[in-house]
């Protein structure tokens, strides 16, 4: 463990020469001597210095103390203000992006909800809270099945019209294809019944 240390420390050396930092140098130096085997074990065996603790301690804050000076020395080196330019530089072009993506999500979901697109179906179309409404009504809710949904455009009052044509058993066990008209609201996706003929009128070119 003690040759870790020192081989630690030696690096830690190197970079305070490497960075011009004689302070790191020393603590450095400080920090692989207060653990460096030959020289511990010369001391132990003579009966001096044979509490290894604060050894270990001292020389781990000496690393430490020495890892800060060197890496502030560092950043004042035109190298270290490069990699420090290069990295801001980075972060910034990394938060435009982010600002970005955001601000497209946003713009495509506020287009989506005033066009009305957000209360439909992104599969068929469909209204589903529509479709639900008149499963209910049917003698045989599973006989459902979702033809086609045709729309208007959204109007100044913020709503739209649309004509869903469904087929579904009759009382009588046949099939019959029916169409409901409905006018919903882009804000809350609600919506309420009017004529088929109504519906018709708005959706005409």
């Amino acid at each position: 463990m003690g040759w870790l240390v020192v081989c630690a420390a030696a690096l830690m050396a190197f970079m305070g020469i490497s960075v011009g930092s004689s302070l790191g140098l020393v603590l450095s130096v400080g920090s692989g001597a207060l653990t460096f085997p030959p020289l511990w074990g010369a001391l132990k065996s003579r009966g001096l210095m044979t509490h290894a603790g604060w050894r270990w301690s001292a020389s781990l804050i000496f690393g430490m103390v020495a890892l800060v000076v060197n890496a502030n020395a560092y950043a004042a080196t035109p190298e270290g203000k490069a990699a420090a330019a290069q990295r801001d530089a980075k972060d910034a072009a990394q938060k435009l992006d982010e600002q970005l993506d955001e601000a497209q999500v946003a713009a495509a979901e506020k287009v989506a909800i005033e066009s009305g697109e957000h209360c439909l179906s992104g599969w068929d179309g469909s209204h589903n809270d529509l479709e639900r409404a008149v499963r209910t009504r049917l003698r045989n809710p599973r006989s459902f099945e979702h033809i086609e949904t045709v729309r208007s455009p959204v109007d100044a009052e913020g709503k739209f019209a649309l004509i869903m044509t469904y087929r579904a058993e009759n009382g009588f066990g046949g099939i019959n294809i029916e169409a409901i008209g409905v006018e919903v609201d882009v804000a809350t996706c609600h919506f309420r019944e009017v004529s088929n003929d109504e519906i018709a009128a708005r959706l005409a070119p």
